[in-house]
């Protein structure tokens, strides 16, 4: 009895397991890469497949980007230097229908500095494709009216932020 109740107290306290997201690392001569997504994408079939189909397109490009610029580097006679990409795709939001997700991609050819990047994903779980923000909306216009005097009332509440309380004038004033 003692026994039944500790692990009952046990499994109560126990913290959820928090999904670890999927990475996929390769690394060779002339390009160090890093891929990931979160855990809550994984379970959607065509989202997967376009993940994973993103990643090895990604991966061939920057090989071979990498590649050429060893063959040039040995050409002239300096040194290569390694490559590095980073994609990373984090979710944003979802709902029973749509997961939204957001790509921080960083890439180092060794030019000046490295570059950064963002992407956006829009998932349609129901038709199991990508779907733009335009695809929401029957209308330009429709969307517009849904987001516009949120979007202005916003806009004007930063700005007075930015004005020390002093509400905007004349052109600054319109949304």
């Amino acid at each position: 009895m003692k026994w039944t109740v500790a692990l009952a107290i046990a499994l109560l306290s126990a913290t959820p397991a928090i999904a670890k997201p999927i990475k996929t690392e390769r690394v060779t001569n002339t390009l160090e890469f890093s891929y990931e997504w979160p855990a809550s994408a994984q379970g959607i079939n065509g989202l997967r497949s376009y993940l994973k189909a993103d990643l090895e397109k990604a991966f061939r490009q920057a090989s071979a980007d990498a590649a050429d610029d060893q063959s040039i580097a040995h050409s002239k006679s300096y040194p290569f230097r390694q490559h590095s990409y980073s994609m990373s795709w984090d979710s944003e939001g979802q709902s029973s229908r749509l997961i939204s997700l957001e790509g921080d991609l960083a890439w180092d050819s060794n030019g000046a500095h490295p570059n950064t990047s963002t992407k956006a994903l829009l998932w349609d779980r129901q038709s199991d494709r990508q779907v733009a923000v335009s695809d929401l909306f029957s209308t330009a216009a429709a969307f517009q009216a849904q987001t516009r005097a949120a979007y202005c009332r916003a806009l004007n509440a930063e700005r007075v932020r930015r004005r020390s309380g002093e509400p905007p004038e004349g052109t600054f004033a319109q949304c």
